[in-house]
């Protein structure tokens, strides 16, 4: 599919201006940023966040922070550690035996996977509600002012007195407006399921099959 050229553009600039709010945010000198040059923690080796372009990330320590590639590919080899975000906006993430991403849920197995995507879920409805999107999401997750700041510009804004608990509250109802209105449009929790084989043909690197059950997805939105 060709996309015309005022949306290729319009493409090359939001990924442009994720990628300066990256930098923006990098806090020299445990960050590692490159921009056409692989990026490689050792294995006993710890920064905070790596900021890649035109290149890949490969983890073989510990990244305390976030990790986002543009255009390039992360590797997190075996027991390697990404204590935050793991964004690639281009060739995918490959993950090793032992790894951590995002703290302690393990990506091969069903055990906590709905618990952390309803907190995403909600967190990210909630700020990309605000239009802030990713121009903060970075900041927010490793500075704690900066969410108080997106607080005191909201109450500011429209005169409210919102707190960290309201912009939970406010996540929930839009994610329950969005349902509500799949729901009248014919979508049933059948619609929520993956595909068959996703559950009988084990996946290269890993071979493992997705494992979470009917009756968890169905759980995502409780709370």
């Amino acid at each position: 599919m060709k996309f015309p050229h005022i949306v290729r553009s319009s493409i090359a600039c939001v990924l442009f201006v994720a990628g300066f709010c990256a930098v923006a945010f990098a806090d020299a000198p445990r960050d590692r940023t490159q921009f056409g040059s692989d990026i490689n923690v050792g294995p006993n080796e710890e920064i905070s966040e790596a900021i890649c372009f035109g290149c890949s990330v490969y983890v073989h320590g510990h990244v305390s922070g976030d990790v986002t590639v543009f255009g390039g590919r992360l590797v997190v080899e075996d027991h390697g550690v990404v204590g935050g975000d793991a964004t690639v906006f281009g060739a995918g993430i490959r993950l090793g035996k032992g790894v951590k991403v995002g703290g302690d849920v393990n990506a091969l197995k069903p055990e906590g996977q709905v618990e952390l995507s309803r907190n995403l879920q909600i967190a990210t409805a909630a700020i990309d509600s605000t239009g802030m999107c990713l121009f903060i999401a970075f900041a927010v997750l490793d500075q704690p002012d900066t969410f108080q700041a997106l607080l005191d510009m909201l109450n500011a804004f429209y005169g409210l007195n919102l707190t960290g608990d309201g912009v939970t509250d406010l996540g929930k109802r839009i994610l329950k407006m969005e349902r509500d209105f799949n729901a009248k449009a014919g979508f049933t929790p059948q619609h929520d399921r993956l595909p068959s084989y996703f559950k009988s043909e084990k996946f290269a690197p890993h071979n493992v099959t997705f494992a979470v059950k009917d009756e968890d997805l169905d759980k995502v939105f409780n709370w």
